[in-house]
């Protein structure tokens, strides 16, 4: 059974009273969010290193359009691939979103246009970057 708090969806209720999200020791947690960081640059770096070349390569032909499209017309496996990106892109920038205002976080909106206008591959971890520190946060002060 679950409690209502401000992190309910963490707090599991128990006959001893209650199991909070406790994270994990501080190293840890500071290593997986450093983690989270590391993949967030990448997922910035990396899709755009390739934007930039396709940009270079097709000038005025890189447009939105062709940007969703190309995926899906290289090959059965291209189009395998950019099925899975855009479904799972999709579900998780729904969740983020959902997460963010349900622990109640700032700016929840602004996953929405880091996903399409900078990576998805960037906004996922640096989503689960910011919502590690929340619930740190969130877990260290007393109910």
């Amino acid at each position: 059974m679950y409690r209502k708090s401000s992190i309910s969806m963490y707090q599991l209720e128990t006959s001893s009273g209650g199991v909070g999200y406790s994270g994990g020791s501080r190293r840890g947690d500071a290593m997986l969010r450093g983690f989270y960081l590391l993949c967030a640059v990448l997922g910035a770096v990396i899709p755009w290193w390739f934007n930039y070349h396709a940009l270079v390569e097709l000038g005025t032909g890189y447009t939105p359009k062709a940007f969703f499209l190309i995926g899906f017309q290289g090959s059965p496996l291209l189009g395998s691939v950019a099925a899975d990106f855009w479904v799972g892109s999709i579900a998780t920038l729904v969740w983020m979103v959902v997460e963010a205002r349900r622990l109640g976080m700032r700016h929840w909106w602004v996953w929405i246009p880091l996903t399409f206008g900078v990576a998805w591959a960037c906004a996922l971890p640096l989503f689960l970057f910011f919502r590690e520190g929340w619930l740190a946060e969130r877990t260290a002060k007393p109910h």
